[in-house]
């Protein structure tokens, strides 16, 4: 658990700055704030990175989640899944492949990862693997 904000910060912080629009003053507000925090802890960069991810905006997901990789050391498996998904969309193949791996390493019971592989593969042509 995060030591800068409370589980119910966080939650209110990510479902406050979910329903803003994009491109809005308060939008702008809500991400600048972010980026003041941001390097302060993995778990902000992690919600930025997921607002992003939600909203479309795959560059920018990318870039926040991996700096939440950086920050947070080993990172969380939700972290390198959002990563993932945004990377597919950005066709990053090879990243995606790479980090999804990662995410199957930290949590290997979880199928739908493997599930993600499996799609990822298809994806590429790969489809005997």
């Amino acid at each position: 658990m995060s030591a800068l904000l409370p589980q119910r910060a966080e939650r209110y912080l990510f479902d406050r700055a979910r329903r803003l629009r994009a491109g809005g003053i308060l939008d702008s507000l809500m991400f600048c704030a972010l980026r003041t925090l941001g390097p302060l802890h993995a778990r902000v960069q992690h919600i930025a990175g997921r607002i992003h991810h939600l909203r479309g905006d795959h560059a920018q997901a990318e870039r926040w989640l991996l700096a939440a990789l950086a920050a947070g050391g080993h990172g969380s498996a939700s972290t390198y899944n959002f990563l993932v998904r945004s990377q597919v969309l950005l066709s990053k193949f090879g990243e995606a492949e790479r980090n999804l791996q990662a995410a199957i390493h930290l949590s290997p019971r979880n199928d739908g990862y493997y599930l993600h592989m499996a799609d990822l593969l298809r994806q590429q042509g790969r489809h005997a693997e």
